[in-house]
């Protein structure tokens, strides 16, 4: 599964939930598109990864202890200079986008107290890591856009940080009856449901589309035509109260040579008995468990 607006919101609760107010204790750059924050909070110790590379995008608290170089990424020497000592104060998701917005209460050359924010945008290739002030001005980024990458945003110090353009798009959270159906009539009825789902709402991975129009029908791959759009509305709710209530299933879905093919945030029924499924008590241990497994098969 796409690391989607949806898992970020789960592994932002996770944060909140679990590691409150942590005091960062050491900044980490095992590779040169991830930076691990060493957290500390009550009796508990976990790595919040940030992971910005091309092939495994994404934010999580993990206990996985990794090698580091002996000489880290610059990147990483000017976040231990701001963070080293700091503390969490805020954790925040701009417009339920792939975005986290981590506020940090440290202090300046002066020892004077002041907050900066670091942002994490998972985007698939576009995916960075932003430090910015009080006032949201860029002080670093592990991915620099000027004007050569970009015409339409640019992310280089100095600037005013700009959040990325939002998709004109429903917010999935929203309890509205009425625009559901609305935008269903709206919809050529030729096109699938999951069609449906992922070009009306933001936020939504396909996998997760697959498994509502599944519940709703008993198969998948389903034109409008041929679903009953009150048990479709039925079960889209049903997720919108998941994620609202926040009652999550972190599961693996595993394939029959043991290999670990997805992960998600509820249960997965649209596979059958063709994968097997896990499932564990937090995030961090699904993460762990899926992004572990696959670097070893990749190193194989």
């Amino acid at each position: 599964m796409a690391f989607d607006a949806c898992m970020m919101r789960c592994v932002l609760d996770e944060l909140s939930s679990a590691m409150p107010e942590a005091r960062i204790e050491k900044v980490l750059g095992p590779r040169n598109d991830e930076i691990d924050v060493q957290l500390h909070s009550g009796k508990r110790s976990a790595r919040l990864v940030f992971n910005v590379g091309p092939n495994a995008p994404r934010l999580q608290l993990s206990e996985r202890a990794k090698e580091n170089p002996k000489t880290p990424p610059n990147f990483c020497m000017l976040l231990r200079k701001y963070f080293t000592g700091a503390r969490i104060v805020s954790v925040e998701q701009p417009h339920f986008d792939r975005i986290a917005r981590i506020g940090v209460s440290c202090y300046d050359e002066m020892g004077f107290r002041e907050l900066k924010y670091i942002v994490c945008e998972i985007m698939g290739k576009y995916a960075n890591l932003i430090v910015l002030d009080s006032e949201d001005k860029v002080l670093a980024a592990l991915k620099v856009i000027d004007f050569a990458a970009s015409t339409v945003r640019q992310v280089l110090p100095g600037l005013k940080y700009q959040v990325p353009a939002m998709q004109e798009k429903l917010h999935p959270l929203t309890l509205d009856r009425a625009a559901f159906f609305e935008k269903l009539s709206a919809f050529p009825t030729e096109r699938t449901g999951e069609k449906f789902i992922t070009s009306t709402y933001s936020g939504i991975a396909t996998q997760i589309a697959h498994e509502l129009v599944y519940r709703a029908t008993g198969d998948v791959d389903v034109p409008l035509c041929n679903i009953d759009t009150e048990g479709f509305y039925s079960v889209f709710e049903e997720w919108q109260r998941l994620l609202i209530n926040r009652d999550y299933t972190p599961t693996l879905v595993i394939d029959s040579q043991g290999k670990p093919t997805d992960y998600s945030y509820m249960d997965i029924t649209y596979l059958g008995d063709s994968m097997k499924k896990l499932h564990y008590e937090s995030f961090s241990e699904l993460l762990d468990a899926y992004f572990e497994e696959r670097d070893r098969l990749e190193h194989i």
